[in-house]
């Protein structure tokens, strides 16, 4: 834990969150998530990529899952993060334990990456051990990179123009 401790300590460190939701209305479910993660003290919300409709993986029920990734800043350690996390689901989807892991839910998060920190916990196993394998986070997460590549070369560009000292 020390690691964790010192690699936040005094710092805030760049997270990518992936969101999904298979159940009621998934678009609130996610929009909620995103606002309630942004009210947090120590988080704030960076980027959001599109909404992105995937089918069902693993046996997670018949409905279709509705994904996003955010990019946040945060001056929360990982376990706290995942701990905060782990109660905006309970929050926004209080019957999730009761229809079993991988099955529909409201909402579900997961912590992708966490600045360059890589971890195996039992809790937590960073980066995220699937994320390469699944499109659901890889497609929106390229799409935050694309839309921060093209805003750095727009103020590049815009430096390079003397608009920006």
């Amino acid at each position: 834990m020390d690691q964790i401790q010192h690699h936040v300590k005094n710092n805030f460190t760049t997270a990518y969150l992936g969101l999904g939701s298979n159940l009621g209305d998934r678009a609130d479910h996610l929009n909620r998530a995103i606002e309630l993660l942004d009210n947090h003290t120590a988080i704030s919300v960076i980027a959001q990529s599109s909404h992105y409709d995937n089918p069902a993986i693993e046996g997670a029920g018949p409905q279709d899952f509705l994904n996003s990734v955010i990019e946040i800043q945060t001056s929360l350690n990982p376990i706290q993060l995942l701990d905060f996390v782990l109660d905006l689901e309970m929050h926004i989807d209080p019957d999730r334990n009761s229809r079993g892991r991988k099955l529909s839910r409201q909402l579900d998060i997961d912590i992708l990456r966490f600045g360059d920190l890589e971890m195996d916990e039992e809790r937590l196993i960073l980066p995220h051990p699937r994320m390469q394998e699944r499109d659901f986070v890889m497609k929106p997460l390229e799409e935050i990179k694309r839309h921060q590549t093209s805003l750095r070369a727009t103020a590049k560009q815009s430096n390079a123009k003397g608009y920006a000292k």
